[in-house]
C-alpha cells in the first residue's frame, strides 16, 4: 500500500471533519475575546512605546558617540545632561567610550565599536518595531469587529426587547 492518499480518500476525510458554516457563541465569550484582545493591544503599545524611547536613546548616543569621534583633543563642546540642561565640556580621551553591561558593571571600549554595536541594535529594534506596530495594527482591527459585533448584538437586543413590550 501506497503511503500517499487518494483524492477519495482525502475528501472522506474531509467529509468526517468538515469545517462549520456557522459558528455561534454567547455574549460573554464575545466579551471575553473583545477583553483579551483590548488587553493584547494595550500590551503592544506598552511595547512599542517602551521601545521607541529606547530607541530615541539609543539615536541621541549614536550621534553624540559619532560627533565625539570626529572632535579633536581638547576641542570645546556643549554636552546635554537631558531636560534642555547642557555643560560645556573639553574634549578628553575621545576615542574611548564607557559601556555599561548588566549587573552595574562599566567597561571601556573603543568609540567606533560602540558606534557599531548601536547602529546593529538599533536595526534590530527598527525590525521589531515594525513587527509590533504590525501586530497593533491587526489587534485594533480585530478590536474594532468585535466591537462591531458587540454593537449590533445591542441593538438587536433592544430591538427584541421592545417588540416583546
Amino acid at each position: 500500500m501506497s503511503a500517499k492518499k487518494t483524492k477519495a480518500e482525502n475528501s472522506g476525510e474531509a467529509a468526517q471533519n468538515p469545517v462549520p458554516k456557522e459558528l455561534r457563541l454567547t455574549g460573554e465569550q464575545i466579551l471575553a475575546q473583545y477583553n483579551e484582545t483590548k488587553a493584547r493591544l494595550d500590551a503592544t503599545q506598552s511595547r512599542i512605546g517602551a521601545l521607541s524611547g529606547m530607541r530615541q536613546d539609543m539615536l541621541v548616543a549614536n550621534t553624540a558617540l559619532k560627533a565625539l569621534n570626529s572632535a579633536e583633543e581638547g576641542e570645546k563642546m556643549l554636552v546635554a545632561l537631558g531636560a534642555g540642561i547642557y555643560v560645556e565640556a573639553e574634549a578628553k580621551n575621545v576615542k574611548k567610550a564607557k559601556k555599561l553591561l548588566s549587573g552595574n558593571i562599566m567597561v571601556d571600549d573603543d568609540a567606533e565599536n560602540v558606534v557599531k554595536s548601536i547602529s546593529e541594535e538599533l536595526e534590530r529594534t527598527g525590525k521589531t518595531l515594525q513587527q509590533l506596530r504590525s501586530e497593533e495594527q491587526a489587534l485594533a482591527q480585530n478590536l474594532n469587529s468585535l466591537a462591531g459585533i458587540i454593537q449590533k448584538t445591542q441593538e438587536l437586543a433592544q430591538r427584541r426587547a421592545q417588540g416583546l413590550q
